[in-house]
């Protein structure tokens, strides 16, 4: 045996699921004289009219029978008004109440500026969310989380060296300014080919020579003790430089820095720079 029950709700068909109790789990076989009581619920957002249909399919034949349905307005409403709490790390605390059948839609924004953490605080970060909905009878609870990735810089170090000849023909790009006496300005290489900024050399000042570094946009002095660091020749020099070993060093920061040096015929000019560049691994 078998029972398949359908209502039609406004002209809308639908397959109504029945529960037959434990008695009809399963079964096969009613005896001739017993009887099987089955319930259904059909859940509605108003009053509604139609038909209910009911097939009993046995092994011999079908057995059918339909019975108008006519359900008024409910007596009492339920959840008819609901309010909703919204707390998050982020947005702090929301409220808004919504009531049936317009219902709504609680929207919000926040928005978020690389100033607000900086490299100090860049990094990944979670914030969570928890979304409270309570009614007459229900109170129900929702929580998410979202996952900020604020990026972080890191120092992408590279020597420089004021622009002129070559220390050696080959391997070391290291290279020497010449200076005759009056105020120039040359380029500063990082890298051999990027463009760090420029090297002025002033004019001799009561026999000595004032090594300015300008550093252009996007470049800093990397922080370390030593990162200008000069020599000076009376004459071409040649071979690798020995830059530990220079004779001038000072501490730059900033976007400039000058030295004060004997005059010399050529000078050896060395920094160490670099770029903040996005973690890649980030």
């Amino acid at each position: 045996m078998a029972i398949a029950d359908t209502m039609t709700l406004t002209s809308a068909e639908m397959a109504v699921s029945l529960d037959c109790g434990e008695d009809g789990d399963g079964l096969g076989v009613l005896a001739a004289g017993d009887s099987l009581t089955c319930t259904y619920s059909v859940d509605t957002s108003s009053a509604a009219a139609g038909t209910n249909d009911v097939v009993v399919s046995t092994l011999i034949r079908d057995y059918d029978a339909s019975a108008n349905v006519a359900w008024g307005a409910p007596s009492a409403q339920v959840n008819e008004t609901v309010s909703l709490t919204d707390i998050g790390d982020l947005s702090g605390t929301k409220t808004d109440t919504f009531t049936a059948p317009a219902g709504g839609t609680l929207e919000y924004s926040v928005p978020l500026a690389y100033a607000d953490y900086g490299q100090a605080e860049c990094g990944t970060r979670t914030y969570g969310n928890v979304a409270t909905l309570t009614g007459d009878t229900v109170d129900l609870e929702a929580s998410a989380d979202v996952t900020v990735k604020v990026q972080c810089l890191v120092f992408d170090d590279e020597t420089a060296w004021a622009a002129g000849s070559r220390y050696t023909k080959k391997g070391n790009w290291a290279t020497y300014t010449p200076y005759a006496g009056v105020e120039k300005t040359v380029d500063l290489f990082a890298g051999q080919t990027m463009d760090a900024g420029d090297v002025t050399l002033s004019a001799v000042v009561d026999g000595k020579v004032t090594i300015t570094v300008d550093l252009a946009d996007g470049w800093d002095f990397a922080a370390s003790p030593e990162n200008l660091k000069i020599m000076g020749y009376n004459s071409a020099p040649g071979g690798n430089p020995d830059v530990g070993n220079f004779a001038y060093k000072m501490e730059c920061s900033g976007d400039s820095c000058s030295i004060t040096v004997d005059v010399f015929t050529f000078y050896g000019i060395h920094v160490d720079v670099g770029r903040w560049i996005p973690d890649p691994n980030l």
